[in-house]
């Protein structure tokens, strides 16, 4: 699939993107590249690949595992001070160094 500078222009306005008019001719040739990219992958032969709804459930861990690295919000809490509270204090109105 080809772009031209017109297709650029209303995808770059629809992602809320602002592209100078001199970009325009290299990204259409880029976005070109990537859809034929994506064409290709269409024709892959996927017959015998069941499906699968969520990748990350491909490589979780066990339960078991997953249990003991989870922790309760409270103890995800740092006990440092909060940030404020360990900014460089200020003098004369300049900060210390």
């Amino acid at each position: 699939m080809s772009l031209d500078r017109t297709d650029v222009r209303k995808i770059a306005f629809l992602a809320r993107v602002r592209v100078a008019e001199d970009q325009l001719d290299g990204l259409a040739g880029e976005l070109s590249n990537i859809l034929g990219w994506v064409e290709q992958l269409g024709e892959v032969d996927t017959d015998g690949v069941a499906p699968l709804a969520s990748p990350a459930r491909a490589w979780a861990m066990p339960r078991s595992v997953s249990a003991a690295l989870i922790r309760p919000p409270s103890a995800r809490r740092s006990r440092r001070p909060p940030a404020s509270a360990r900014w460089p204090a200020r003098r004369r109105g300049r900060r210390r160094r």
